[in-house]
């Protein structure tokens, strides 16, 4: 019985003992294998850690953080190229913002405008304004129905036309060289345009409806822009 009790006595010593430290994988390390003394893991974007030590900031790749301190985080490689993709914007947002400064200081520099000095107190050497232009001359003009014009000579384009007929509907006109065409004719209140030629030189010609028109005349309007090739002189 006494041998019964003290082999109980063994064990139970045994079991209150406290177990020897068991050294665990905790330990962070570096990219060069070195450990990371304070070691805090400030993130995970799917793929590193980023790591706060003594040393200043590490990152550690995820199969080179201990697996007890992995915690919840997963590889998660979708996260981290949505986290890649951020970051290059957030690169190329901070590039474009350094190179709009930079361009603004040069071009106030041209100006002699200080850069923590208002613009306003320099419109001195601003270049003036420049006054607003006409962008388009209208000349209007009158031929007989199935005349050939010379456009050039009314003060349009350098093109021969040919007005057969113009009904409720349509518009029946021939350019020189071609055959005669039908357009559909603008409708509504008042004067109405129609286009029938565009020398893409900056003219364009209109056929213009309105109520006093002549059926044996053809009104005919030009429009010239500013780059017209034949704008007339003067205007």
């Amino acid at each position: 019985m006494n041998a019964r009790i003290a082999a109980l006595l063994l064990v139970a010593v045994a079991i209150v003992q406290p177990l020897p430290a068991q050294t665990s994988p905790t330990i962070m390390r570096g990219s060069n294998g070195q450990p990371l003394t304070n070691a805090k893991v400030l993130s995970f974007d799917g793929l590193e850690f980023q790591v706060e030590h003594d040393g200043g900031i590490a990152r550690v790749h995820w199969d080179r953080m201990p697996v007890a301190l992995r915690g919840s985080n997963q590889l998660n490689l979708e996260m981290a190229a949505a986290g890649g993709k951020a970051a290059a914007d957030k690169r190329a947002e901070d590039n474009w913002s350094a190179t709009r400064v930079r361009l603004s200081t040069q071009v106030m520099s041209r100006m002699g405008i200080e850069p923590n000095q208002p613009a306003q107190n320099n419109t001195s050497q601003l270049p003036p304004p420049v006054p607003p232009v006409d962008s388009a001359l209208r000349q209007e003009v009158t031929v007989p129905m199935m005349s050939r014009s010379h456009l050039v000579r009314l003060g349009g384009p350098n093109v021969f036309l040919t007005v057969q007929s113009a009904d409720a509907l349509e518009i029946k006109f021939r350019l020189e060289g071609g055959n005669f065409q039908s357009v559909k004719k603008k409708t509504g209140f008042g004067d109405q345009l129609t286009l029938l030629h565009d020398d893409h030189l900056g003219c364009k010609t209109y056929f213009v409806e309105r109520t006093n028109r002549d059926p044996n005349d053809a009104i005919l309007l030009f429009e010239h822009q500013n780059n017209s090739v034949y704008r007339p002189r003067g205007s």
